[in-house]
């Protein structure tokens, strides 16, 4: 008789929560997100604030919200590139609740020319200027990895080529600011802000000015030519803010490192029209190496004026002083095939050996709004660095311990400069968006140096080797001078493009015409093109 008793709560209560959930389950939303313009408003997410029920919209921009208890909430919706709607919904009891939104395109997040900088503070970074323009990186047909400004500072990354293992396909090839993307070298293939950089070879970039590293991945020539097949490294500097910040960090670490950064921002007129940032870095640490130290100075301002919401001009200076020494590396005993023959910190490097970089460089942009969805772009960048070498190093070796060092003093000078003028165009034919553009850049290289070398300084063994100033005045010299090691070309690059979207279809095309004209040492100057599509 009990077992009986049991059976029918059991059923009793099955039956009432049956009909419980089924009551629940017909309680739901059902609608639709649309833009302002009628399109509709796919991949927004939808959620129902104090609960944990959302969803995300389709291709058509539809949602439907089951399981839902009766009451009222507020429904948001939000994603990238659109403003963030929140409306007030009352749910009844066992219906289906029919609604429909219209979100508005975030317009003003979007910039052709970057102005003004990057509010978030995570590691994620939802856009990028890989086709000359700002575009959510779920648009782009290409692999783009960014590494953020906040993710440089927890992994107290410094140098350019600390941030490569953070990423896939990128690593660094040797001790120098040497990188490779998927194989292919990209010590010189470098943009700050889209447009072509220099850089120093010998010593990697510090990033106290920067706001994110993008790796795109892939040929990208046609928009910004000059490029490799394995990728293009592009930094993107510190821009200012409306709102006020600041920060200032000290570290201290081993090798008798110490680093001091700061970092200030925010308008500077009642009316946020003229907005400034400043960044500031030191830097003076030792090596597991040797005779192996750094210092270094930056001094990295930003000036933006948005007048109103058409204009938009920003203006950048950089300037950093290196101090450090060229570290060729560990010398071995010839034919010893075992590498820890010799001690890791082992360097050849003789007091008073320098490395000093002096690096400058100063960008102008400027964005105007021509008419709803015209945009022109117009911005010029010029970089110079004045480099000194004074150093030792191996020149071969005369018994198995012991070697003949060389002696270099060198002088360098580097100038680059480079324009670039675009127009881009939104616009919508047939169901298909069209995000157009066209444009001109120039790139003039102009690098010399003078030098004098001594081909054989002085000996060394390398089981009691000395370390200790050298009379370099009595070196035997040859000199080269700077006219004989002038290298210059300069190039003429026209390019449009195509981005175009329908539905979750999206098609990029491209193409590109560049002259490039390369002095002789006849000081004959020839031509030659190319198309790059």
């Amino acid at each position: 008789m009990k077992r009986v008793l049991y059976l029918l709560i059991l059923l009793l209560m099955s039956g009432v929560s049956h009909a419980q959930t089924d009551s629940l389950a017909r309680t739901s939303i059902q609608g639709n997100i649309l833009t302002t313009d009628g399109q509709p408003a796919p991949f927004v997410s939808i959620t129902l604030k104090g609960s944990r029920i959302g969803t995300t919209t389709d291709g058509e921009g539809k949602f439907f919200l089951k399981d839902i208890k009766p009451g009222s909430y507020t429904l948001q919706a939000s994603g990238v590139g659109f403003e963030t709607l929140r409306e007030n919904i009352t749910v009844a009891g066992e219906q289906v609740t029919q609604v429909s939104y219209r979100i508005a395109t975030a317009v003003k997040q979007l910039q052709t020319v970057e102005v003004t900088g990057r509010k978030e503070t995570t590691y994620k970074n939802d856009y990028s200027f890989a086709l000359k323009t700002q575009v959510p990186v779920k648009d782009i047909p290409q692999a783009i990895s960014t590494v953020t400004k906040e993710l440089i500072l927890d992994q107290q990354s410094y140098r350019l080529q600390d941030v490569t293992k953070s990423v896939a396909g990128v690593n660094q090839f040797s001790v120098y600011d040497d990188i490779t993307i998927r194989g292919f070298r990209s010590s010189d293939n470098r943009l700050l802000n889209g447009l072509r950089w220099a850089g120093n070879f010998w010593t990697s970039p510090l990033l106290v000015n920067i706001e994110r590293v993008e790796f795109i991945k892939g040929p990208a020539s046609a928009t910004f030519g000059n490029a490799n097949p394995g990728g293009t490294i592009n930094m993107v500097t510190k821009k200012p803010l409306d709102e006020t910040r600041a920060n200032v960090q000290l570290s201290l670490g081993s090798f008798k490192t110490t680093r001091a950064t700061a970092d200030f921002t925010g308008p500077l007129n009642e009316q946020k029209t003229l907005l400034y940032r400043l960044n500031l870095g030191y830097e003076n640490s030792g090596s597991f190496r040797d005779y192996v130290d750094f210092k270094t100075l930056v001094v990295a301002p930003s000036i933006s004026f948005v007048p109103n919401a058409k204009t938009r001009i920003n203006f950048d200076l950089t300037v950093q002083d290196i101090n450090t020494v060229l570290d060729r590396g560990r010398t071995v005993f010839r034919g010893e095939q075992n590498l820890l023959a010799t001690p890791i910190n082992f360097n050849l490097t003789q007091p008073g050996d320098r490395l000093n970089p002096k690096i400058f460089s100063a960008a102008l942009s400027w964005s105007q709004n021509l008419s709803r969805g015209l945009n022109l772009n117009v911005a010029y960048m010029r970089f110079r660095e004045d480099q000194t070498l004074t150093e030792h190093r191996f020149q071969r070796y005369i018994t198995r311990d012991s070697i003949q060092l060389s002696y270099t003093d060198r002088i360098v000078n580097y100038v680059n400069d480079n324009a670039n003028i675009y127009l881009t165009w939104q616009t919508r034919t047939s169901g298909v968006e069209h995000l157009l553009l066209g444009g001109y850049d120039y790139a003039g290289y102009d690098y010399n140096f003078s030098e004098k070398f001594a081909n054989s300084a002085f000996n060394i063994n390398l089981n009691q080797p000395t370390f200790q100033p050298r009379d370099v005045a009595k070196y035997v010299y040859s000199f080269r001078s700077l006219t004989d090691n002038r290298q210059a070309y300069s190039s003429h690059g026209v390019y449009v493009q195509d981005q175009m979207k329908w539905n979750r279809w999206q098609l990029l095309l491209s193409l590109r015409r560049e002259q490039f004209t390369v002095p002789t040492t006849a000081a004959v100057a020839r031509s030659f093109g190319r198309d790059i599509q």
